[in-house]
């Protein structure tokens, strides 16, 4: 009887854990994440960006499309109009287009800044840049770049 109570405290209590972890990871429905280092080490399948122009430092990264940068990911401590450096790591071979405006999450974001073609790496220097540096408030994967300038280089 006694390890039966104790078989069902267990369980119980691994439930709790994991429900938990679930409502932690829910929280985050955009995959976002911050990071310090280097944009090269952007995970595959992922797109980052760097407030720096060397693409070093502060990384921020995310798995799929966010279309509000400050609303979903940490307001004025986030990445929001800090994007110095892209790096689209993805795998599906779709761009990702970089918006001025993010649109607080449904719907299309406004005034593509920069796109990215898969494996395309862009910083301060990049031709076309110029007018998205520091502009960036949403992200989207794209099979086109929406009238965005196509900047960059293979990493």
């Amino acid at each position: 009887m006694r390890l039966r109570r104790i078989t069902t405290l267990l369980a119980g209590l691994a439930l709790a854990v994991t429900g938990s972890l679930l409502s932690a990871g829910q929280a985050n429905a955009y995959d976002y994440y911050v990071g310090n280092g280097d944009i090269a080490t952007c995970p595959s399948g992922d797109f980052c960006i760097s407030a720096n122009d060397w693409g070093f430092g502060t990384i921020y990264g995310w798995f799929g499309t966010d279309r509000d940068w400050y609303r979903n990911d940490g307001g004025n401590a986030g990445p929001n109009n800090k994007d110095r450096s892209w790096y689209n790591n993805g795998t599906s071979g779709l761009s990702v287009v970089v918006f001025k405006y993010g649109n607080g999450g449904s719907g299309n974001p406004s005034t593509p800044t920069v796109c990215l073609r898969r494996g395309y790496y862009a910083d301060f220097n990049s031709t076309g840049a110029g007018g998205g540096l520091n502009q960036g408030s949403a992200h989207v994967w794209s099979s086109s770049c929406q009238g965005a300038p196509a900047i960059g280089h293979s990493f």
